[in-house]
């Protein structure tokens, strides 16, 4: 039995790589949880926002579960990265408010965009275009974008708990600091930076441990009824339900699905890129002056198929969870935290209403400390060079201000596409190509012309 163990744990080993990134599989496992459980909020979230499409809660989360276990599999699996995947916030608003809810689009519709922007997303990532793209994203911009992200992640965590909440005069304001959540949440940061501080192994997942022990001790009514932690997965509609290919054939229609088609993509994209780079330069995987983000084409192609997915079962389309932070601060480095989170994901399936009690105190305090650490990417921006630092600064606030990471880069990329125009740099470049090509042709001529020479003299003799 002993030997059984140690030859799963030599191919656990070999297959992930796990000595070559000094880890261990108990560390990998840990992170994996540790982002689950910071991540784990998108299924309750997601499941009510897209039962504003009249979409069954039932089939959202089904969607959702399916989606996010795919693709996290398939990026853990296929590219050896630690990145959690799931629907996206942003996208799914987008999808139930932009298009559905107010009638630009009818849920087939909808859905049936999802579907083919997936399938471009994975076109692109098999053809190297996703490549392509972020070796055109400026240094500037894509620093601004982990600290950017950052910020969101920190933001989210804060108002999941409502320390920060909405104002009609000042649009957000502190929140009720008498609230059970926001003490909770306040003293989990001491506690979790505490055990950090201290070198405390698995100190993120021990004071989520903690706080949700805390939470459940403090008020009895969101302890979990553990005679019904247990339910029998299904859907109500048949994915084939979910779309409408006749109005692709329809020219009116056509003309409205195109650009939520594309709005898709390039958020898909964007979102992917830009979260890649800023986790791989997290784990310090990517350096700052290299432009090669690693298993950027896995992470394409998984979401890819999680978005497929999604648009079969009534959910949104996939990227990369910024909370993945959380167990790559915790420690995971390989597949194997990703495969952990897929693992998790599937096994929801069978115990939603257990996860579902999970509070949200016991996460904020983790995406609180996990956006401070995410901070010190700013060193590495040029902030005494006003173009780079405009628009870095406009990528990093544009994201939590329009709860967006696509806003942010859009800013970011569009700032620095006119300073490249108003400060000269493309003048400057084009003279440069332009002196280059008439020294070339110059250099071609004076080697050519002295053969054609002594070629007219050899024929003349």
């Amino acid at each position: 039995m002993a030997s059984t163990g140690n030859k799963l744990k030599m191919r656990i080993n070999s297959f992930f790589c796990i000595e070559d990134h000094g880890t261990t599989i108990s560390t990998e496992i840990r992170a994996g949880i540790t982002s689950f459980l910071t991540v784990s909020y998108i299924l309750v979230v997601n499941s009510k926002v897209m039962a504003a499409t009249s979409v069954t809660e039932r089939d959202a989360l089904t969607g959702t579960i399916l989606s996010s276990f795919a693709s996290s599999a398939i990026v853990g699996l296929f590219g050896n990265s630690p990145f959690a995947l799931c629907p996206g916030l942003g996208l799914s608003a987008y999808l139930s408010y932009g298009l559905v809810v107010s009638e630009v689009l009818s849920l087939k519709e909808a859905q049936t965009c999802v579907l083919i922007s997936g399938i471009l997303t994975g076109a692109m990532a098999l053809t190297g275009l996703n490549t392509v793209v972020m070796n055109r994203i400026p240094q500037s911009v894509k620093m601004g974008t982990v600290i950017g992200m950052g910020a969101l992640i920190a933001l989210i965590g804060m108002t999941s708990v409502d320390l920060v909440v909405s104002n009609d005069d000042t649009l957000v304001a502190l929140g009720p600091m008498d609230n059970i959540d926001v003490i909770v949440s306040l003293i989990g940061v001491i506690l979790i930076g505490t055990l950090i501080q201290a070198g405390v192994t698995g100190g993120l997942l021990i004071g989520m441990i903690v706080l949700t022990i805390l939470v459940w001790t403090m008020n009895p009514s969101v302890r979990p009824d553990f005679d019904v932690a247990f339910s029998v997965p299904g859907i109500d509609t048949m994915p084939w339900q979910y779309f409408d290919f006749g109005a692709l054939r329809n020219g009116d229609r056509l003309c409205v699905m195109i650009p939520a088609i594309l709005s898709f993509h390039i958020a898909a994209v964007l979102d992917i890129s830009g979260v890649t780079f800023g986790l791989s330069t997290f784990i310090k995987e990517a350096s700052t002056d290299e432009v090669h983000v690693c298993n950027s084409t896995p992470s394409f192609v998984a979401s890819s198929i999680g978005t497929v997915i999604a648009s079969c079962t009534g959910s949104s389309p996939i990227i990369i969870a910024v909370e993945s932070t959380a167990g790559i601060r915790e420690g995971g480095r390989t597949g194997l935290t990703a495969v952990t989170v897929a693992i998790l994901f599937l096994s929801t399936t069978f115990f939603q209403p257990l996860l579902l009690m999970i509070p949200s105190a016991a996460t904020a305090p983790v995406l609180i400390f996990v956006g401070t650490m995410m901070m010190g990417g700013s060193k590495n921006i040029d902030w005494d060079c006003t173009s780079e630092a405009i628009s870095a600064f406009l990528t990093i606030i544009m994201m939590p201000f329009t709860y967006s990471i696509t806003n942010g880069i859009l800013f970011g990329l569009g700032s620095s596409a006119m300073f490249y125009i108003t400060t000269g740099e493309m003048y400057c470049n084009l003279k440069s190509y332009w002196k280059e090509k008439t020294d070339i042709l110059s250099f071609s001529n004076a080697e050519t012309i002295p053969l054609k020479e002594k070629s007219d003299v050899n024929v003349l003799a």
